[in-house]
């Protein structure tokens, strides 16, 4: 099928691209020669028209919004699709420039069969609800997606490669280039992980060996006989230590500030 994209600047003349592609298939389309700092629609064949902002100049404002631990599979006890699509909306309402899911949007732990197509289900699941936001949305692995290194086998039959494959091909993350940073090694199975946020909170892919997989000695972590996933192994962290009180400050009390 023949895929055109009609866009321009907003209030603006617009210009046209075709490209072929396939239905039911996520596709990169590349839009050349964009003004920086400007906001631009869109349509897809003709439907609906969408917007969205180049880089703005250094120094100037910009809206986010960031989202986790949203756990669409947890439906008997903590998931309630009415008050997500609500919560989303609310995010649109603020016109972000771009949105962040932070982790665990795309859980196998309550998977009864863990393969390549229940793993793939839960990431077409998702774009129902993430497409509300009408936002480039930049994706980061939580520990429930079990999509890290220590999972992999050399084989393309694991769950870190069912997830990763599955997240790249349904969220088509910016590979690294003069804009974008992230991981130009190419993972075997993979690629490139199109991991753009360099730093993260808890980077889940380069996770410590026994955080996903088992001690050496026990039966193999490989989840794809079994179809279970290892609950993974979180590290204790030390609680800091709360300081002594002065008690001559306190027998003093409060100190007025001029």
């Amino acid at each position: 099928m023949e895929i055109v994209i009609t866009y321009g600047i907003v209030n603006g003349a617009a210009q046209t691209v075709t490209a072929a592609g396939k239905a039911n298939t996520s596709q990169e389309i590349e839009l050349s020669n964009l003004q920086p700092s400007t906001e631009y629609f869109y349509m897809v064949n003709g439907g609906a028209q969408h917007t969205f902002h180049t880089a703005r100049a250094a120094g100037s404002t910009f809206t986010f919004a960031i989202q986790g631990d949203s756990h669409p599979e947890r439906t008997k006890n903590q998931f309630n699709a009415d008050l997500y699509t609500k919560t989303l909306l609310s995010a649109a309402a603020d016109q972000p420039d771009f949105y962040i899911a932070i982790g665990d949007d795309f859980s196998v732990d309550t998977l009864k069969d863990v393969n390549p197509q229940t793993v793939e289900q839960l990431y077409i699941n998702q774009r129902q609800w993430l497409g509300l936001v009408d936002a480039p949305v930049f994706l980061v692995n939580g520990n429930h997606e079990q999509a890290s290194l220590a999972n992999l086998d050399g084989t393309p039959n694991n769950v870190a490669v069912w997830a990763q494959t599955s997240r790249n091909t349904y969220y088509p993350q910016p590979a690294p280039d003069e804009f974008y940073t992230g991981n130009p090694e190419l993972v075997e199975h993979i690629g490139l992980l199109r991991d753009v946020f360099k730093s993260h909170i808890k980077p889940r892919w380069k996770t410590p060996k026994g955080f996903a997989a088992k001690k050496e000695g026990d039966k193999s972590a490989d989840t794809s006989k079994s179809g279970k996933v290892d609950k993974p192994k979180v590290p204790a962290v030390d609680k800091p230590k709360k300081p002594k009180a002065d008690k001559a400050a306190k027998a003093r009390g409060p100190v007025a500030s001029r």
